[in-house]
């Protein structure tokens, strides 16, 4: 059910292709469903969608440095960006007074903290895909197999669902 409604605002996006790129940037190491609520919760926030792998790729890359979840510091990015909180970028390495710095030089809170992620996505160096990236994916993985599984099942299971409502429904109406 959660996942439905998602994929509908996600769908309202209009932003075909969108989903792989953000794939492609975390490496497959966040699921479907995931990807698509940092999508949804980005344009929320009005965080242009066209950053998004960009802004990911960092959340990514910078969980494999530190050893945090990736989903914790994608949720921080897209929280961070969209409150304008040096405090939640702060989660992702990124300080308060760099922010400010570049805030004050470009006027613009989410082209500052842009500009710092891509000059920070430079320094990292080359990237290496690590036991944890891979064990990310892998839970990726059975989350996305469990959606479809689910989403295969659910015109069934509303069906069921739905015989069942009718059926109590006559009962009822039978009895009083």
């Amino acid at each position: 059910g959660q996942a439905q409604g998602v994929k509908f605002a996600f769908d309202a996006l209009n932003q075909p292709g969108l989903l792989d790129q953000l794939k492609k940037a975390t490496k497959g190491t966040v699921d479907d469903l995931g990807l698509m609520k940092a999508a949804v919760n980005a344009k929320n926030f009005k965080i242009p969608l066209d950053q998004l792998a960009t802004y990911l790729e960092f959340a990514r890359r910078r969980a494999q440095q530190t050893g945090q979840s990736v989903d914790y510091l994608t949720e921080s990015i897209i929280t961070g960006l969209g409150r304008e909180s040096p405090l939640i970028l702060d989660n992702l390495g990124l300080s308060a007074k760099a922010i400010s710095t570049e805030f004050q030089r470009t006027g613009n809170f989410g082209k500052a903290v842009g500009n710092i992620i891509r000059d920070e996505l430079g320094k990292m160096g080359p990237e290496i895909d690590t036991t944890s990236d891979k064990t990310a994916r892998l839970s990726a993985y059975w989350e996305n197999f469990k959606e479809a599984l689910g989403g295969g099942l659910s015109g069934t299971t509303n069906a069921v669902l739905d015989g069942v409502n009718n059926f109590l429904k006559t009962a009822t109406n039978t009895l009083t």
